[in-house]
């Protein structure tokens, strides 16, 4: 469609919105149809259908519960519907434990100092393009443009030396954030709590965009934990593996006091 508009002598500034419309626009028509076929597919060939879940989840693949309304724009015919209706069955099951003999006995997770270095780098340069204007200040220009210009530069400094001070701080505390091991869980600002206190663990994302960040949730008895991930010295996905091999491990000592 470009190389067409193009032979056309179309303006150049009519290409850059039609593409990424007419590229977005292609995208969703192919996501509404494949996604309920690869579903039928993938889950119909596993037995764990809550892990796969997860790792779906992580992968983009599939909507989670936060996105939920990603679901509407899927087309599903009369067959594939019957077919999902007796895949969904396999939710009622729990997922059959598999050990996984690299997990250790106990996993402490700190903030990762090279991603918070980057982040200082990064608030530096900030910093530095909100006092720039400073040092060019022309002052033949109006004073609306005078008085916005340093409007302008005094966000960018603030928002520089924000991140700077937070990441420095992060930097300088060498405590484990998240322990987790056989017997239960602990994140920072919160007291331990044993697996069989904890439900509706997730590993969820919040915002959109370049600004998704990555949280750790989950009900403690009566008290709602939120815990960010990112920048830490472990990925979500190794987390999430971590996390269900810990519970597992919880539930076969549970049955076996001698193993605890």
């Amino acid at each position: 469609m470009a190389i067409y508009l193009i032979t056309r002598h179309a303006y150049a500034m009519m290409l850059a919105p039609m593409i990424l419309l007419l590229g977005a626009a292609l995208a969703a028509i192919y996501r509404a149809y494949a996604v309920p076929r690869w579903k039928i597919w993938a889950f119909s060939k596993v037995r764990n259908v809550h892990e796969l879940k997860r790792r779906a989840e992580f992968a983009w693949l599939m909507p989670n519960e936060e996105n939920a309304g990603i679901r509407k724009f899927e087309r599903w015919t009369g067959e594939q519907k019957q077919a999902w209706l007796g895949i969904e069955k396999k939710f009622d099951a729990q997922d059959i434990f598999v050990e996984r003999p690299e997990v250790p006995a106990e996993t402490r997770v700190y903030f990762a100092w090279y991603k918070k270095l980057w982040v200082m780098l990064l608030a530096l340069i900030t910093l530095g393009f909100g006092a720039l204007p400073y040092f060019f200040l022309d002052h033949d220009r109006s004073l609306a443009s005078l008085v916005w210009q340093c409007v302008v530069g005094i966000f960018f400094v603030s928002l520089g030396g924000w991140l700077f001070y937070e990441s420095l701080k992060q930097l300088i505390n060498r405590k484990a954030q998240l322990v987790m091991n056989s017997y239960g869980l602990e994140t920072a600002g919160s007291g331990f709590c044993s697996w069989s206190q904890i439900r509706d663990l997730r590993i969820v994302p919040s915002g959109n965009g370049r600004y998704r960040t990555f949280h750790l949730r989950y009900w403690a008895d009566n008290v709602y934990i939120d815990f960010e991930l990112d920048g830490m010295t472990i990925g979500r996905r190794k987390l999430d593996r971590y996390l269900r091999t810990y519970q597992g491990r919880h539930s076969i000592a549970y049955k076996n006091p001698k193993q605890l």
